[in-house]
């Protein structure tokens, strides 16, 4: 499997020179642009590594601050996916100061490299290899008590009348609300077997969510945390994604878990494409654009959870229908207008 790889960097022409490095060792990579971007990346999926720029605004638009770098780089150390995931500083000439570096690596970062990043690939390496040998993102040795932690195979999810069980244990009860009913469009199958996935505005149209999208991520957050903190207390260790996951598609079931359903409504089969083809994407792409939206290459790689490489190749293929407006992060996608 690929590393998978988050770029956290403000600058476009830098994150597209660390996307080209990235993919050019074979990896895959996610980038962001700010602090918002970066937590929203960070609670959605497990990085193999994460490249942090220092210098970062708290969301588009505003002015970016070391301190804001900082604040990623301890809420990287106490998330539920990414506390042990290698954190390594990219940093500009300034930021280079010998007592910075020091105070990082005391943070939790493996590395700090200046730019021009000559020796980025060799920090990587050397990252990567010391997660494989079983050393923690701080090179510290794991716990105990994560070791003596029983780990989740095979789990079995069994859907009943009014409660949902992760390997006999109660994870969700039909009173739980609008989790409940997410699960139970999740649950739909195709005629394969696989799950079905549903992006998250699909899904709050089919359930009439007032908050929309809103309301599926808060949903389906807290069922997260609320799954791994179960299954603690019965000393299995789990993930965030051990239930549900997002794919490029939206959320589904995992289905890495044994599914049955003994609920009193049979489960409706799907038959139609999980939407991850190219074509899928870029009919997305038009669609959008025709509703008079302002695309960025970050929402497409967002909505479908895709690299950055993929989605610039997406949108490569439309160049005769699509021109980008602007410059930098500031720019957009847009149709071109007729007879041009």
């Amino acid at each position: 499997m690929k590393p998978l790889a988050l770029i956290i960097e403000d600058d476009p022409a830098i994150r597209e020179s660390l996307a080209d490095r990235l993919e050019s060792l074979g990896h895959d990579c996610h980038a962001a642009g700010n602090q918002n971007e970066a937590g929203e990346r960070i609670e959605r999926c497990t990085y193999g590594y994460i490249l942090l720029d220092l210098e970062l605004p708290v969301r588009f638009g505003r002015p970016p601050s070391i301190q804001i770098g900082k604040n990623i780089l301890q809420s990287i150390r106490v998330s539920a996916r990414n506390n042990d995931t290698p954190v390594i500083v990219v940093t500009a000439h300034g930021h280079d100061r010998p007592d910075l570096a020091v105070e990082l690596m005391k943070a939790g970062a493996v590395d700090f490299v200046r730019k021009p990043f000559d020796n980025l690939e060799q920090a990587i390496r050397e990252a990567l290899q010391r997660r494989a040998n079983g050393n923690s993102a701080t090179g510290t040795p794991d716990s105990d008590a994560a070791i003596e932690m029983r780990l989740l195979e095979n789990g079995k999810l069994v859907f009943k009348h009014d409660v949902i069980e992760l390997d006999g244990i109660e994870v969700c009860t039909r009173d739980s609300g609008t989790i409940w009913r997410i699960l139970e469009l999740l649950k739909r199958r195709k005629d394969n077997g696989q799950p079905k996935a549903f992006g998250g505005k699909e899904i709050a149209d089919t359930l009439g969510l007032i908050r929309g999208q809103n309301a599926v991520c808060d949903a389906i957050s807290n069922f997260r945390k609320r799954v791994v903190q179960l299954l603690a207390d019965e000393g299995i260790e789990a993930q965030n994604d051990t239930v549900v996951i997002t794919g490029r598609a939206g959320y589904q079931i995992n289905s890495a878990l044994t599914f049955e359903d003994l609920s009193d409504s049979v489960s409706q089969e799907v038959t139609e494409d999980d939407g991850d083809s190219p074509s899928d994407r870029q009919q997305w792409i038009m669609d959008e654009l025709k509703s008079g939206r302002k695309l960025r290459r970050c929402d497409l790689e967002e909505r479908f959870d895709v690299s950055t490489a993929t989605a610039k190749r997406d949108l490569g293929d439309l160049a005769e229908s699509i021109e980008f407006i602007g410059t930098g992060k500031t720019g957009y996608y847009a149709l071109i207008a007729p007879g041009r």
